[in-house]
């Protein structure tokens, strides 16, 4: 790990304390706004745009972002006096976590199925809904109605995977 990944883990660690402790100090707001650039620096030292043609990469990519995007978002509610919105912390819960997880499941299940590492088309149609379900659950706050889109959503990426994948998993691992 790099010196600059080394620091900006450390800081991240640091803010997120912060946050937990003075969640609704302007400070706080500043220093997420700080922890979002941070990350973004060092995703973008990571070069996401080479993995563009391959979705088992640029989607592990894609919820990394929701990393600065949500911290930009807790930082801005901070700042302006808008404190915890569920909006916000969504971005880094379903966004950053939940499609990192579906992204490890859905290689991790090529992987172990003896198939080819890439995703075809049902899979990127799984990652579309769960980054749509993300979007439209940060957009709620200014919508209700949307938050009906965004569980309907949520429930398609799960289940097109259990469709998707199911059957693959549930047979014995091919021999090599």
């Amino acid at each position: 790990m790099q010196r600059l990944d080394k620091l900006v883990l450390l800081a991240s660690i640091l803010i997120l304390v912060l946050w937990v402790l003075r969640p609704f100090e302007p400070l706080t707001g500043a220093l997420l706004l700080a922890f979002g650039g941070l990350h973004l620096v060092r995703q973008i030292r990571w070069q996401p745009f080479h993995t563009l043609r391959e979705p088992l990469l640029w989607v592990l990519h894609a919820a990394y972002l929701f990393v600065p995007l949500g911290a930009f978002a807790l930082g801005l509610d901070q700042i302006m006096g808008h404190p915890g919105t569920a909006g916000a912390q969504h971005l880094w819960m379903a966004g950053a976590i939940g499609s990192m997880t579906l992204a490890v499941m859905t290689r991790a299940s090529l992987g172990h199925t003896g198939q080819a590492l890439t995703a075809n088309r049902a899979t990127v149609a799984i990652y579309l809904c769960l980054f749509g379900a993300v979007l439209a659950r940060f957009w709620a706050s200014l919508h209700l109605g949307l938050t009906h889109l965004s569980g309907a959503l949520w429930l398609a990426a799960f289940l097109g995977f259990v469709l998707a994948y199911g059957p693959s998993l549930l047979r014995p691992k091919p021999e090599k």
